[in-house]
This record gives C-alpha cells, sequence and structure tokens, in this order.
C-alpha cells in the first residue's frame, strides 16, 4: 500500500555519502513507524513510501519473476515467512533467478533521497544481491546477502540513492546457483521503500 506523510526536518538526510547508513535507516525508521512521524509539528519536507509484505494477491503481483534455472524455483510460499503467512523464495542449481519490482512515484523531485529494505535469509551456496537501478539500468545501490548457516532472517538496507529525475525504480533480488551439484537458498519478505525531499 502507498501511503504519504510529512518527513523529519531537512537536517537529518543532509548527511551525505560518508552517513548514508545513518541516513537510511532513519528514512526506514519513518516509513516503520508513520504514527510516530505524523505526531511530529512543524515539518518541512515531504515523503512517499511503500511497502510490499507479500501478504496480499496485488503485492505479489506486482513482482516479475525470472527463472532461469530449470532445476530452480522462483515463486512464493509459506514454508518460512519473516511475517504473515507468505514470502518470496528463489532457489538454483546452476542458472540464475530474480524477482524484479518496477515502482513509479509521481512528482519526485530530483532532490529526493530515497532508502529501501528487504528481510532475508540465503543459505547454500551462490550468489545473491538485492539491488535498484533506474529506467536506463543504472544501478543506483545495491547490497549483497550474507550467508548463513541457519535460515534466521536479517535485514538488508541499501545505501542512500538519489533519484537524478528518474521517477521509476526498478528493484531486483538476484540469486545465481553455485554450479555442480550444489544449491542455494534466499527467502525474501517484507520489503519497504523511502523517498524524502
Amino acid at each position: 500500500m502507498d501511503q504519504s506523510w510529512d518527513a523529519v526536518p531537512s537536517s537529518r538526510f543532509h548527511m551525505r555519502r560518508g552517513g548514508q547508513l545513518i541516513a537510511a535507516v532513519i528514512v526506514l525508521a519513518l516509513l516503520l513507524a508513520p504514527a510516530a512521524a505524523n505526531a511530529t509539528p512543524n515539518r518541512a519536507q515531504s515523503g512517499v513510501g511503500y511497502q510490499n509484505t507479500f501478504e496480499h494477491v496485488s503485492e505479489r503481483d506486482a513482482w516479475t519473476k525470472h527463472n532461469g534455472d530449470p532445476f530452480g524455483f522462483v515463486g512464493f510460499t509459506n514454508a518460512r515467512p519473516h511475517s504473515g503467512t507468505l514470502h518470496g523464495r528463489l532457489s538454483a542449481y546452476t542458472g540464475s533467478q530474480s524477482f524484479t519490482l518496477r515502482r513509479f512515484i509521481s512528482g519526485l523531485p530530483a532532490s529526493a533521497e530515497c532508502a529501501a529494505r528487504i528481510w532475508a535469509t540465503f543459505t547454500g551456496n551462490g550468489n545473491a544481491r538485492f539491488a535498484v537501478h533506474d529506467t536506463g539500468g543504472n544501478q543506483l545501490a545495491n547490497v549483497n546477502f550474507q550467508l548463513s548457516v541457519d535460515p534466521v532472517y536479517r535485514e538488508y538496507t541499501m545505501p542512500l540513492f538519489f533519484p537524478s529525475n528518474d521517477d521509476t525504480f526498478d528493484f531486483s533480488i538476484t540469486f545465481q546457483g553455485p554450479g555442480g551439484d550444489g544449491r542455494g537458498e534466499v527467502n525474501i519478505d517484507d520489503f519497504a521503500m523511502q523517498c524524502v525531499w
């Protein structure tokens, strides 16, 4: 569901490259606690956010699945959710699997700063990445998933990214299988993004 609200004062969001992780965490804290953000008086900025929990058909339909491994899986299941009942899952032996989510944000100014996060587990072998691209295919930010010995969800937050006059973002979760007889699996849930200006 889309949410719009006023954000916090601009001083928190003018920490450029050096403080991106802190700023991204602050942006996402606003996304996850809109009631607290709405309680702050005299805010000078605006913001827009989006959450996708995989629970509703419209949320699942927003993701495009790319299956590049005939023996793998890319889809939705109730086997290991972070919250709720359903989540996304990618598994592969030799090919590449991915989910892509395209988000259009009307009226996003060039001065906007955006952040995104997803909860994920990554077990087995292979490589997995959470990334965002503009419509020209330019990567704006990414974070690699860490292998887990046990399937415990971790929160992965991208560094701040800047839209550069583009109002459409392609978020992707990509998993490349290890090859040979190995197999890996990525479970994803509770995606969120937030832009402020």
